[in-house]
């Protein structure tokens, strides 16, 4: 194992994919029946969007943390072909070759970890981060520009806004 990116890339370019969608789901996350109607529905009268943005539904300590992560998208369905990892050693977004869009229902993420667990894992998440932050943009990995690609965009609100917040 070297980094999720890697892994999943690795999977995308050599699994022999037999359907034209791909839904990334990880563990600890679980698609709701409403997230299976809606793309049931998607796979069924396909459009002009390549990649679909999903919200997940944080479940920490049996409780769903409304107020944490909950507005962030993350890219999960998309055609396959469409779409591969930025290469970071964490907090990777998918890169996408055409239009994105969202879908209403929740990816569900039950972290059943404890807190002294969630706390080693931020910790180890943030200092990989800050090396991330120091590291020069090379091949695989996205700048950010405020009027660019969905993905583009994410990584500009993170490095020059959120990042900078007190």
């Amino acid at each position: 194992f070297d980094t999720h990116a890697r892994q999943r890339n690795w999977a995308l370019d050599r699994h022999p994919w037999r359907t034209p969608w791909i839904l990334v789901v990880d563990s600890d996350e679980r698609v709701s029946p409403e997230l299976v109607e809606e793309m049931r529905a998607i796979v069924a009268a396909p459009d002009a969007f390549s990649a679909y943005a999903v919200k997940k539904r944080l479940i920490f300590y049996g409780q769903w943390m409304r107020h944490c992560w909950y507005s962030a998208w993350d890219l999960r369905l998309f055609r396959h072909g469409s779409a591969r990892y930025e290469e970071r050693a964490v907090h990777e977004h998918m890169i996408t070759s055409g239009r994105v869009g969202y879908l209403r229902a929740d990816l569900i993420h039950n972290d059943f970890k404890d807190m002294d667990s969630w706390i080693a894992k931020h910790n180890r998440y943030a200092t990989i981060e800050a090396s991330e932050m120091n590291r020069e943009a090379g091949e695989g990995r996205v700048r950010g520009k405020l009027f660019g690609t969905w993905t583009e965009r994410r990584r500009y609100i993170k490095d020059e806004i959120w990042n900078r917040l007190p």
